[in-house]
C-alpha cells in the first residue's frame, strides 16, 4: 500500500519522518489537480501524533504510517475526485488510535490496518461513488476495536477483519450498485457485526468463529440479495437476517453449546433460507412473506423451538429436530399454493403444528419416542396428510 516515491516533475511529494515521534503534528494539503502523492511517517514510540492529509483532484495517493508502541494517534485522509488510493497503518502495540478516511469519487480504494496488539482503536471509512473498495484490518489480539464503513453508490466492496480478540464492533452500510460486504471476527467473545445493504446486487457475509455471545445483524433491501452468517464453536450466538425483496437467499449456521437464536425474515420474491443450529436451547423464528419460498431448518440438540410462516405461493418447509422437548409451528397462508411441510422430530415430548391453506398441500410429521403431539390442518385442493408417532 505504501509508495515512497522520489520527487519528479508533475508529482508533489511531501514527507514527514519523525523518530521517537511523540506529540508531533503533520498537515498536508494538495489541491487542484494532477498526479498527487503524499506520505507521512511518525515512527518508533509514536504517541499522541496527528497526521492530516487532504487531496482534491487527479491521480491521488496518500499514505500514513504511525509505527511501534503507537497510542493516542489521530490520522485522517480526505480525497475528493479521480484515481484515489489511501493507506493508514498504525502498527505494533497500538491502542487508542483513530483513523478516518473519506473519498469522494472515481476509482476509490481505501485501506486501514491497526495491527498487532491493537485495542480500543477506531477506524472510519466513507466512500461516495464510482469503483469503491474499502478494507479495515484490526488484527492480532484486537480488543475493544470499532470499524465503520459507509459506501454510497457504484461498484462497492467492503471488508472488515477483526481477528483473535473480544468485544470488537464492525458496522457496514452500503447503498446502491454492486455491493459485497464481508465481516470476519475470529477467536473472541462478545463481538458484534452489523451489515446494511440497500439496492441492486447485494451480498453480505458475517463469520464469527470460536467465540461466545456473538451477534450478527444483516439487513438487505432490494434486488439479488444473499446473506450468510456463520457463528461456530461457541454458545449464546444470535443472528438476525432481514431481506426485503427480489432474489433472496439467506443462510445461518450456528454451532456449539448454548442458546442460539436466529430470526430470519425475507418478505418477498424468490426466497430460500437454510438454517442449521447445533447445540442446546436453539430457537428460530422464520418468516418468508410470499413468492418462491423454501426453508430447510435442522436443529440438533435440546429444547429447540421453530415457529413459522411462509405466506404463499411455492412454499416448502422441511424441519428436522434431534434432541428433546422440541416445538415446531409452521403456517403457510395468504393465498397459499404449492405447499409442503415435512417435519421430523426425534427424541421425546415434541410438539408439531402445521396449518396450510389452499392448493396442492402435503404435510408429513414423523415423531420418534414418547410424549409426542402432532396437529395438522389443511384446507382446499389436493390435500395429503401423514403423522407417524413411534
Amino acid at each position: 500500500m505504501f509508495k515512497f516515491k522520489p520527487l519528479v516533475a508533475a508529482i508533489l511529494t511531501i514527507a514527514s519522518v519523525q523518530a521517537m515521534a511523540d506529540g508531533n503534528s503533520s498537515t498536508q494539503t494538495q489541491s487542484g489537480g494532477s498526479g498527487n502523492t503524499a506520505t507521512v511517517q511518525q515512527q518508533a514510540v509514536a504517541a499522541d501524533n496527528m497526521a492530516d492529509q487532504v487531496q482534491v483532484g487527479s491521480g491521488n495517493t496518500a499514505d500514513i504510517l504511525q509505527e511501534d508502541y503507537a497510542s493516542g494517534n489521530f490520522a485522517t485522509q480526505a480525497q475528493t475526485g479521480d484515481t484515489n488510493t489511501a493507506g493508514i497503518t498504525q502498527s505494533n502495540s497500538v491502542s487508542g488510535n483513530i483513523a478516518e478516511q473519506t473519498q469522494g469519487g472515481n476509482l476509490n480504494a481505501a485501506d486501514i490496518q491497526q495491527s498487532v496488539g491493537a485495542s480500543d482503536n477506531e477506524a472510519f471509512q466513507t466512500q461516495t461513488g464510482d469503483g469503491n473498495n474499502a478494507f479495515i484490518n484490526q488484527t492480532a489480539d484486537a480488543n475493544l476495536d470499532s470499524a465503520t464503513q459507509v459506501q454510497t453508490g457504484n461498484d462497492s466492496i467492503a471488508y472488515i477483519f477483526q481477528t483473535a480478540g473480544s468485544q470488537n464492533l464492525a458496522d457496514q452500510s452500503q447503498e446502491g450498485d454492486g455491493h459485497i460486504a464481508l465481516v470476519t471476527q475470529s477467536g473472541g467473545i462478545l463481538n458484534q457485526a452489523s451489515q446494511t445493504q440497500i439496492g441492486l446486487s447485494n451480498t453480505a457475509a458475517s463469520e464469527q468463529t470460536d467465540g461466545e455471545s456473538n451477534l450478527s445483524f444483516q439487513t438487505q433491501s432490494g434486488n439479488a440479495n444473499t446473506a450468510i452468517a456463520v457463528q461456530i464453536s461457541g454458545g449464546n450466538n444470535q443472528s438476525f437476517q432481514d431481506q426485503a425483496g427480489n432474489g433472496n437467499d439467506a443462510n445461518t449456521v450456528q454451532s456449539g453449546l448454548g442458546s442460539n437464536i436466529a430470526y430470519l425474515g425475507q418478505p418477498g420474491n424468490d426466497n430460500v433460507a437454510q438454517v442449521t443450529q447445533a447445540g442446546e436451547s436453539n430457537e428460530l423464528y422464520f418468516s418468508q412473506a410470499g413468492n418462491g419460498n423454501d426453508l430447510n431448518s435442522a436443529q440438533t440438540g435440546d429444547l429447540n423451538t421453530v415457529n413459522g410462516f411462509s405466506d404463499g405461493l411455492d412454499g416448502l418447509v422441511v424441519i428436522a429436530q434431534n434432541g428433546s422437548i422440541h416445538t415446531v409451528d409452521v403456517q403457510q397462508f395468504t393465498g397459499s399454493d404449492n405447499n409442503l411441510a415435512n417435519i421430523d422430530q426425534s427424541g421425546s415430548e415434541h410438539i408439531a403444528k402445521v396449518l396450510q391453506d389452499g392448493s396442492s398441500n402435503n404435510a408429513y410429521v414423523i415423531q420418534t419416542n414418547i410424549g409426542n403431539n402432532a396437529f395438522i390442518s389443511q384446507s382446499g385442493a389436493l390435500n395429503n396428510a401423514t403423522a407417524i408417532q413411534n
